[in-house]
Formats: structure tokens, C-alpha cells, sequence
């Protein structure tokens, strides 16, 4: 599973699915294993993120995906996202109470990519509170240098700017606790 905000990360992305996919996809079939890559911001347009991003539907699709993983690989850049709405994480957090417990450590819920990222990293395989057949996942941290921007066309660099310092600060205790 690949978890990572929807903008700033598309080049690395397409770059997995070009350059690794194929070579892990034959390395699997040669020793008997099954590939299944999940990048649920695949194939998702831009004017379409909005939308699919309203509600809880994309933590609860990372939260099942990451329930089968055997890796998980989290990437960070330069933005945390938005964070999810607060009455929609406590209504979620009534069936899944790692998010209370999240919520009082941190003072927040947070995106969708925190949220990811901590069930992933933290709470699968780890919380007696959920089935005891799921295995933790082995997680990947990849943070990109901050100076991958510089250099890139002007047109691009839009889709890398920080969110604003609130949420760099999100962004930053995240990767201290990764």
C-alpha cells in the first residue's frame, strides 16, 4: 500500500508504477508470491479529489487495504493535507477507538494521511482492540528532500507549496514519529 497526500506526490508515484511494478510484478510470479500494489490516488483527476475526500471514505478504503498489507509505504514531501472534519473522526472514532486515544495524545484526528499513516505504523497488528488475525505491516518511511522542488518548471512547483505553518508543524511531528 502507498500512502501519500494526492498532489506533491504524483511523480513518485508514476515513477513506482513505470520502474518497480513490472520488475516486482515478474520477481513475485518467479517465486510464487502475489503482487498487489494499492495507490488509491491512482487514476483519481484532480477536480475529482474534492469529492472522493468529503466524508470518511478514503481513510476507511487505507484502513482495509492496510488490514492486508505486508508493506506499507508512506511518503512524505511537503504537504500534511487537510485535515479530516473533526464531528466526521469522532462519529469514526466511536467504532474505532485508536482515533480517541490518537485524538488525546495529539490533540487531533488530522488528514488523511496521518491517519494513514499511524494506523499503518502504530496500530494494526499492535492494538488488542482490533482482530487478532492482522499482522503488522512493515512500514516504509520515505521523506523527500526539501530541495527536490528547486529546479523544477514554475508550473510544478505549485502543486509542492506548503500548506500554511500549522500544517507544516503537523507535518513535521508526523515524521518525528515515523
Amino acid at each position: 500500500v502507498i500512502i501519500s497526500t494526492f498532489e506533491d506526490f504524483f511523480l513518485e508515484r508514476e515513477a513506482i508504477r513505470k520502474n518497480t511494478v513490472r520488475k516486482l510484478s515478474d520477481w513475485c510470479d518467479q517465486h510464487n508470491c502475489v503482487l498487489e500494489m494499492v495507490d488509491l490516488w491512482e487514476g483519481v483527476l484532480r477536480d475529482q479529489y474534492t469529492v472522493i475526500t468529503h466524508g470518511f471514505y478514503v481513510p476507511t478504503l487505507y484502513f482495509q487495504e492496510i488490514d492486508d498489507a505486508d508493506i506499507v509505504l508512506v511518503l512524505l514531501g511537503e504537504k500534511y493535507g487537510s485535515d479530516v472534519a473533526e464531528d466526521t473522526c469522532a462519529a469514526e472514532a466511536n467504532v474505532r477507538p485508536w482515533m480517541s486515544r490518537h485524538r488525546s495524545q495529539h490533540n487531533r484526528y488530522g488528514s488523511i494521511l496521518e491517519l494513514a499513516a499511524v494506523y499503518a505504523a502504530f496500530i494494526v497488528g499492535i492494538d488488542s482492540n482490533l482482530p487478532q488475525n492482522l499482522t503488522q505491516p512493515r512500514v516504509l518511511t520515505y521523506m523527500r528532500d526539501p530541495s527536490f522542488i528547486q529546479g523544477l518548471p514554475e508550473s510544478m512547483t505549485k502543486h509542492f507549496a506548503q500548506e500554511g505553518n500549522r500544517q507544516t508543524a503537523k507535518l513535521e511531528q508526523l515524521k518525528t514519529r515515523l
